[in-house]
């Protein structure tokens, strides 16, 4: 009996660490894309601008 907590807290923290770095990895993917079309366009606006 006194053993099922501890086990329920594990599982929410170890569902939570998991949880956490899924939607960080996300994000991150997310961001790096964003940032990689966004100096895209400014690279491209660039260049435009020399010519």
């Amino acid at each position: 009996m006194s053993i099922m907590p501890s086990v329920f807290f594990f599982l929410i923290n170890f569902f939570s660490i998991i949880f956490f770095s899924f939607v960080l990895s996300l994000s991150s993917s997310f961001f790096r894309a964003h940032s990689l079309a966004s100096n895209a366009a400014l690279l491209t606006s660039h260049n435009r601008e020399k010519k």
